[in-house]
């Protein structure tokens, strides 16, 4: 039958971007909300996979389109209120 699906493994680096990359779209997610004359739109052309498996830890690590998301719905529900 088919393949068992394994996710990618990212070393520590790749940890470390994706942090940088999770807390640059929170910020900027926080200013956008502001301009009431813009919609956000998430796009991520160069996204990879949506999870994962850290070399180091060996846990799941969300990857850049799950983190851009994430921000993206936080802001949508705060601007909401």
């Amino acid at each position: 039958m088919g393949e068992e699906f394994k996710f990618d493994e990212i070393g520590y680096w790749s940890e470390i971007k994706l942090e940088i990359i999770n807390d640059y779209a929170k910020e900027y997610m926080k200013i956008l909300s502001k301009q009431n004359f813009l919609k956000p739109i998430y796009v991520d052309a160069f996204s990879g996979a949506g999870k994962h498996l850290s070399k180091v830890s060996k846990k799941e690590i969300s990857g850049s389109p799950q983190n851009g998301l994430r921000q993206l719905g936080t802001q949508l529900l705060v601007a909401q209120k």
